[in-house]
């Protein structure tokens, strides 16, 4: 654990030769960007008072469909 900061994503997880894919997804998946997206959903749930389970699907889906289409799939 000599540098945290690169185990902040599930990168370390995956081979980037062997499951390059895999690898690139998770690339995406990482502690600030929960954070981000966590702090979103509250803001906007907030903002628009609904429910955070709805903001969070709507702030969820897209960021899952570029994380599959820009990260994952040109791999």
């Amino acid at each position: 654990f000599q540098n945290i900061v690169s185990m902040s994503n599930l990168s370390f997880l995956f081979s980037p030769t062997e499951q390059h894919k895999l690898y690139m997804a998770a690339t995406s998946i990482d502690i600030f960007s929960i954070w981000v997206i966590a702090l979103l959903a509250l803001g906007i749930a907030r903002l628009t008072k609904k429910g955070v389970g709805t903001v969070l699907s709507i702030i969820l889906i897209p960021w899952a469909l570029f994380v599959v289409i820009f990260k994952a799939l040109p791999g």
